[in-house]
């Protein structure tokens, strides 16, 4: 397990090395290795939807990139620290950002998370499919707070487009709907778990997915599966 993890490691933080100097038709850098902004975007909503208000409260952006969700977490009022494994990045986003913390840490790595405190809201945004889930979100869930909640987005491992996927990235592992209830039943403290599902919409002239309601579980196959956990 320990060479697995670390193999996945290298492959992602690798990956990510080439993906954030990239940037998009307006020349901005991409967070994501998303197809196109719109994606990005619409998921950005749901996420701060399912985070609720943010003003006054602390974020943990895990797997921040660019570091687009925490600047939009910091315009609404939070206190974010965005965190990530591609060194390179963060210096870059100390020097253009400083009103906001940016930190270097593996969030699979044991115990790497522990010295940033706990936080009121957690958002984990397309990168636990990238490290394995289970001790990851268990790593993440040590650092919200009574009463605080982790959001989540990751690839549903039941979409119809996953098999194609995994053969292109090998070491991306999407997470079906069972694993997240599995997961999050174990983590002390949960008091509940919530899903929205967001499905490829065949024409997407006014919008990329279209979304189920949120639940206690998600029917169907979505694409993609955006979780949140509650703490008691």
């Amino acid at each position: 397990m320990k060479e697995s993890s670390a193999s996945q490691h290298s492959y992602w933080q690798d990956h990510f090395r080439r993906q954030h100097p990239k940037k998009n038709g307006a020349g901005i850098a991409k967070s994501m290795d998303y197809s196109n902004d719109r994606l990005q975007v619409q998921t950005y909503a749901h996420i701060l939807e399912a985070l609720g208000s943010l003003r006054g409260r602390t974020l943990l952006d895990a797997g921040c990139g660019w570091g687009l969700f925490s600047l939009m977490a910091y315009s609404l009022g939070a206190s974010p620290v965005g965190v990530d494994f591609v060194p390179e990045t963060i210096e870059a986003l100390r020097d253009l950002h400083p009103m906001i913390r940016w930190e270097v840490s593996d969030l699979a790595g044991a115990g790497q998370l522990d010295s940033l405190g706990v936080f009121d809201r957690v958002a984990a945004v397309e990168i636990l499919q990238c490290m394995h889930f289970q001790s990851s979100l268990a790593a993440l869930w040590s650092r919200v707070a009574p009463g605080g909640r982790l959001v989540g987005c990751v690839p549903n491992s039941l979409c119809p487009f996953a098999p194609g996927v995994r053969q292109r990235l090998p070491e991306w592992i999407p997470i079906s709907p069972e694993e997240i209830s599995t997961a999050a039943h174990g983590l002390p403290g949960c008091s509940e778990v919530i899903f929205k599902g967001l499905t490829y919409l065949e024409d997407q002239h006014f919008l990329p997915y279209v979304a189920s309601a949120w639940g206690p579980s998600i029917s169907g196959t979505p694409n993609r599966i955006v979780f949140t956990l509650l703490r008691a």
